[in-house]
Formats: C-alpha cells, structure tokens, sequence
C-alpha cells in the first residue's frame, strides 16, 4: 500500500502492517472474487437465454416472428436479465466491501487511536439528524454496524453504517435510508446553523423549515439546546457546489466561512471513497452531522473493480484521510471565524467606550 507525502503520518503505521501482515491474507480470494463475479454474470445470462428461446416457440412463422409480441418479449428478457445481473454483482459487490471492512477496520482503528466494533446494539439517537433532514424521519426500525469511534485531535468523531426501514401493517417493510453516517464533535460550538442538501434543480426550496420537536446529541443522550428556525437559502458562488448542492443557514456569513470550495471537494471525496451519493451534512450547536447513501444499482464497471482488495482498502485509506482533513480544517475555519468576530467585537466596544 503506497503513500504520499500528503498521507497523514497516522496512516503511516497501518499502510506498513497491511503490506507486511494483512495484503497476503485478504487479497488471496481476489481471483476467487473475480470468478465468483463472472460466473454470475455468465449464468444469469444462460438462463434468461434459454428462457427466451424457449419463450421463441410461440413465434412459429416468419410473420409471427416480425410481430410486435415477439419484440415485447424480446425487450422483457433484456429488461430481466440485465436487471438481475447488475443485482446479483451488487449484492456480491456489497457482500465482498463488507467483509473486507471486517478485517481492515481493527487494523486502522488501532492505528488511529480509535476504537471499532463490528456489530453495535445500543441505541442511538438520530432525532437531531432527522431534524435537518440530514436522515429521513419516517422509519421505525433502524440497524447499525462498523463502527468507528475516536478523537481527532480535540474533535470526537463517531461513523457507523445505517439501515432505517419502515415497517407497516402486515409486516410489509420499505428500506428508507442505507449508507454511511458521520458525526464530529468540536470543543465549542458554532455561531450558527449551516445545512447542505443534495441540489433538486427547479424543486430547490428558498427556505429549509426545521421542525420544533426536539434534537438529541448523538454523542450524550441529552437534549440539543438548538433553537428550531427556518434557515434561509445561502449563495455560493462556486460552480462544483452550484451543480451539486444546496445551502441553508441562519447566518450567512459563517455558512460562507464553512462551506469553501476546500470543504466542498472534501465532502465529494468522502462520497466518492464509499462509492455513495446524496451526501447530506449540517452543522449544528457544536456538531458536523453527515450522511451518504448507498446507490441502489453501482456503475458495472465500478462493480467488477471494486471487488479487488487493493482496491478497497485503498477505498478505505481515502475514507480515513479524508475524515482527518475534514475534522481538522473545519476545526481551523471555525477558530479562525471565531477569533475575526471576537476580534470585531473587541474594536466595536473600544471604539464606543473612546466615543464616550
């Protein structure tokens, strides 16, 4: 595992165990992976194939075969079985990521300072996400696992995977929300509330009205002091967020101050390190509440390499580097916003009590 003179010297320790101790270990089922992939590509295809041929035997004549019933068929078996291969490589895909994170997080959680457990089952509070919309609120039944718990430098940080379901009248169950959920925790808090959304085009809102029931830390189950308001829309002017995002705050100069095209290319690379999208984050009293979605389908391309183990534990790697840079700069833009405006307010009472 290669680094760069950018890589955060913790990452150092655990890119030399896993060259020396784990790469031998986990990437020896790589051509196993492959196989396992092409196979059920390869025999998803024979059966819808010999399914449409059998399918073919209605279409005796040649006018019968040039009928719009036979390219109706021929279009439901193309719809079938590409639908079925892209989900038998995802659900492979998404089965291989999970048990490679299961022997690479300990390692890297250890050489972070951090702690991990694989399975969680205490309860944790998600109201105060679910009051930004940072979480959808409409689930009754939630799932965790991979959980990353530590310090960066003064910052607590706590990530963890996510599945919220909602669960009706007999038994019937719709998955809400499945992805990745980030939280830090800074020393002191923000002067605002700042939200970035994913951008909806022509269905963006001009303000985001957050809901006066009450939040919950993540971090302590004690009530937010957070006050409920309606946050107006921010301006950014940078091209990247334009496309890709929306803003909402109570102030907009400290939005401006948070959300630089340096946070924004962080947050895109955090999405992109665990193949995500919809990325979603707030900050809030004293926190930075983010979550990703996993996308239901995944490019196929991005399906067949991803199952390399190199390749996702260097997935991995970014996912931490980037955590480090995004805890620690958003760290020095906060001290450094909040020492401008101590700064100010200092001149404004010198120059009031010179005045008088």
């Amino acid at each position: 595992m290669q680094t760069t003179p950018n890589t955060p010297k913790e990452l150092n320790a655990f890119a030399l165990r896993y060259a020396n101790e784990l790469r031998q270990d986990i990437t020896k089922y790589d051509l196993l992976r492959k196989l396992t992939m092409y196979l059920i590509a390869l025999g998803t295809a024979v059966i819808v194939g010999v399914w449409y041929w059998f399918s073919l035997a209605d279409f005796g004549t040649s006018s019968q075969f040039l009928s719009i019933d036979f390219f109706q068929t021929t279009i439901i078996m193309l719809l079938v079985g590409s639908s079925t291969i892209l989900g038998g490589l995802h659900a492979f895909s998404a089965y291989v990521r999970r048990s490679t994170k299961r022997k690479v997080f300990p390692a890297l959680a250890q050489s972070l300072g951090w702690q991990y457990t694989s399975n969680e089952s205490a309860h944790l509070p998600l109201g105060l996400f679910s009051r930004y919309e940072i979480l959808p609120a409409d689930y009754n039944w939630s799932k965790t696992q991979n959980h990353l718990v530590g310090k960066i430098d003064e910052v607590a940080f706590m990530a963890f995977d996510l599945k919220l379901t909602r669960r009706g009248d007999k038994n019937k169950k719709s998955n809400v929300f499945k992805g990745t959920v980030f939280a830090f925790q800074f020393p002191s808090k923000f002067a605002a509330q700042t939200v970035l959304l994913e951008d909806k085009g022509w269905f963006n809102r001009s303000k985001l009205k957050v809901e006066k029931r009450p939040g919950w830390s993540h971090f302590s189950h004690t009530r937010s002091d957070t006050t409920a308001e309606n946050l107006e829309r921010v301006i950014i002017a940078d091209p990247v967020f334009e496309k890709k995002f929306e803003a909402y705050g109570s102030d907009q100069v400290e939005a401006r101050v948070l959300l630089t095209p340096d946070f924004i290319e962080n947050m895109v690379a955090l999405e992109a390190s665990i193949y995500g999208k919809n990325l979603r984050c707030a900050f809030v009293g004293n926190k930075l509440l983010i979550s990703i979605k996993e996308p239901a389908v995944k490019n196929p391309v991005k399906l067949i390499t991803s199952i390399s183990a190199d390749f996702l534990v260097h997935s991995l790697m970014q996912e931490a580097v980037t955590i480090l840079r995004i805890a620690r700069r958003v760290a020095g833009r906060k001290n450094s916003f909040q020492r401008t405006m101590r700064t100010r307010r200092e001149q404004r009472q010198h120059t009031k009590s010179s005045a008088a």
